[in-house]
């Protein structure tokens, strides 16, 4: 909508990026448990967007991760999220791309 993302493929993107970040790191992820996000900037139609995830904690059951998005350099987006780790869909990021 009129010209830049929305604010719900912003929540798709960090949601994604994070569970992938906790299971890459962490060697098991699954579904999410909580997600916060926060709107800094839009990104206009065109724009160069990064992403770049860590892990901050673990344990035996959850996944404690925070992410931030730029546009052009920028902050943008700044989300944080707990994740279930209940299965181990993949070894590593090879194995992920390969299927």
């Amino acid at each position: 909508p009129s010209g830049v993302c929305h604010g719900g493929v912003w929540s798709t993107m960090a949601d994604i990026l994070m569970g992938l970040n906790v299971g890459l790191c962490t060697g098991a992820s699954g579904p999410t448990v909580s997600l916060s996000l926060h709107f800094l900037t839009a990104a206009p139609r065109g724009a160069w967007v990064e992403g770049s995830a860590r892990v901050l904690q673990q344990t035996p059951i959850l996944g404690f991760t925070e992410c931030l998005f730029t546009v052009d350099g920028e902050p943008a987006l700044r989300a944080n999220g707990v994740f279930r780790r209940k299965s181990t869909p993949f070894g590593d990021i090879e194995t992920l791309f390969a299927r």
